[in-house]
Order: C-alpha cells, then structure tokens, then sequence
C-alpha cells in the first residue's frame, strides 16, 4: 500500500467525492450509502473518479439476458 500522505482525504471524504462525482453522472443510485464498503479499493489508493470509471459499465442497460430479440 502506498504511504498516505497528510493531506490526503479521509474515507468519509473520498466516499462524498465519490457520491458527488456518480450523482453528476446520472448514477448515483449505484453507489451505496455505506462507507465501509469501500474501504479496500481507498486504502487500494484508487481515486473516486478511477473507481466511478470502473463500476460506471456496468450501470448500463444491456438487455435482460433472455436471448430474445
């Protein structure tokens, strides 16, 4: 893990960055309000922004998987 610097954000701010960042994306509802729940990726060292591009697929509609057309 990387040292943490001292002004780097504490876990209650990157998860508010975060939230900020997936609500002006019109995805807001994917990001839970639990924080802890993201722990590992901040202590991982990924930013907000690097987390949101991840997840931010798999928020698109892509069919039900039915087969049907």
């Amino acid at each position: 893990m990387p040292p943490i610097s001292p002004d780097a954000p504490s876990l209650e701010e990157w998860h508010r960055a975060l939230r900020r960042h997936a609500e002006e994306s019109g995805i807001g509802w994917a990001i839970s309000s639990a924080t802890d729940e993201y722990r590992d990726a901040f202590a991982g060292g990924v930013t907000p922004e690097d987390y949101l591009a991840e997840i931010e697929p798999l928020t698109q509609w892509r069919g039900c998987g039915c087969g049907g057309g």
